[in-house]
């Protein structure tokens, strides 16, 4: 590959150089706080946080399977306690890894590394990014939108025809991209455009072979994409494949599938154990919740639920191999209600959780004797009964307790401490909030 005729310089005027139709539209552009200025102009990004990165070791790398996985402590946001060690039952032989993307020459190197893992195992690279992107002289290179929520709504087929379309018409021209400086363009890299490579045609230059979900950025995917990879997973022989999967940075969008595929792989294994160690892998905490204003909030609230909702989907359906399927799931008539704790002083005291809602209310949707299952949203999900009395379950057991005479309804532990065992630790951020659902 010719090296390509790099001039760095910091400018914004030499943005528009960067595509005729980089300033087409217009929409507004979020600052770090979640607010708006006054307008937005999408630009083609540097898919690193540096000009040169590209050339440098891949970033958000891990290989879990036997004697290269590595659980590290995680950022301290997540409020996770550090000697908390999650079940590695499985990963020897998940045999799978993930990372940021990729450049044409980290690719070589990170097609190196799994050939020598995988041995005589199928490999696939799974493309998680909505967003169009594509190699330019090797470099990666991608659309940004505000957001990085590009191709919104598309199908594979619209996506994989706007990238021809976007980059091809590069060859033999100059053009200008940018490193992402929040959501603005930051430092500027000039090149010709000797070359253009859509990712599929790289990975299959290695002889691997290529799946891409057109997953969006920040988001819990939409239903029936979660049915295409489920129906992807459930058509491979699992102990035969190595899977690869990748996003912009490699830890949102990436942890998503591969705590689904390690779900799959090992159902056995908690959903909390499992969200833990993937994001101990590298990953994002799946499970993290904030109340803020940011537009980000609201979208981790549904993220943290809804991988929730998937391992009982998983727990539920694995014995048929999910003949039904995950959208299908959410669509049962099953008997649901929604509530939060505010009750502070009653979690960080005791470890009970108070619902914010009167005994009346819950019981004429439920009753004493249900088996519901009770989501405390990014936390922990549990199969509990509606009793009156703590004693009604055996010490060390969750109970739904309302005492018969009370409005209040709590989820405690028979001589134990619910929040503890739910991981709820000084940083939690309230309200909580709740999903009750009935056992099937």
């Amino acid at each position: 590959m010719k090296k390509p005729l790099l001039i760095l310089f910091m400018s914004f005027a030499l943005l528009a150089a960067c595509s005729d139709d980089s300033s087409s539209s217009s929409v507004g552009n979020p600052k770090d706080n979640g607010g708006e200025v006054a307008e937005f102009h999408p630009f083609y990004r540097i898919d690193r946080d540096n000009v040169d990165e590209w050339k440098e070791p891949l970033d958000n790398l891990r290989f879990l399977t036997a004697d290269k996985y590595e659980l590290k402590d995680v950022d301290e946001k997540y409020d996770l306690d550090p000697a908390y060690a999650p079940s590695e039952e499985g990963l020897a032989t998940l045999n799978i890894s993930g990372s940021a993307q990729f450049s044409e020459l980290q690719f070589k190197d990170l097609a190196e590394s799994i050939r020598e893992l995988a041995g005589n195992k199928k490999v696939y690279i799974i493309d998680c990014r909505s967003e169009s992107h594509a190699l330019v002289n090797g470099i990666a290179i991608s659309y940004f939108e505000q957001h990085n929520w590009g191709n919104q709504g598309l199908t594979l087929k619209e996506v994989e025809a706007d990238e021809q379309e976007r980059f091809g018409k590069m060859v033999g021209t100059e053009q200008t991209f940018n490193e992402k400086d929040g959501e603005s363009p930051g430092e500027a890299m000039t090149l010709k455009v000797e070359s253009v490579m859509m990712e599929r045609e790289l990975v299959e230059s290695e002889g691997f072979e290529y799946k891409r979900i057109v997953a969006l950025n920040n988001h819990w995917q939409e239903p029936e994409m979660i049915d295409e990879f489920i129906d992807f997973v459930k058509g491979l022989d699992m102990d035969k494949v190595w899977l690869h999967f990748h996003c912009q940075a490699g830890k949102g969008r990436t942890a998503i599938f591969m705590v689904i595929y390690d779900m799959m792989k090992n159902p056995d294994v908690s959903m909390r154990d499992i969200v833990i160690r993937q994001a101990k892998a590298g990953g994002n905490y799946l499970l993290y919740t904030e109340k803020s204003d940011h537009y980000k909030s609201p979208l981790f609230d549904d993220i943290a639920e809804k991988v929730q909702l998937l391992y009982l989907y998983i727990q539920e359906n694995k014995a048929t191999n999910y003949k039904v399927k995950w959208s299908e799931w959410l669509k049962k008539d099953v008997t649901t209600l929604t509530t939060t704790v505010s009750d502070t002083g009653s979690v960080m005291k005791s470890g009970k959780l108070n619902f914010d809602m009167s005994a009346d209310s819950f019981l004429k949707t439920f009753d004493y004797g249900d088996i519901v299952t009770v989501l405390v949203v990014g936390y922990g999900t549990v199969d509990v009964p509606v009793a009156a009395n703590y004693d009604d379950v055996n010490a060390g057991e969750f109970v739904l307790r309302i005492k018969k005479g009370s409005d209040k309804i709590t989820l405690g532990i028979n001589n134990g401490n619910a929040a503890s065992v739910l991981g709820i630790g000084d940083k939690v951020h309230f309200p909580l909030s709740i999903v009750v659902r009935m056992k099937e």
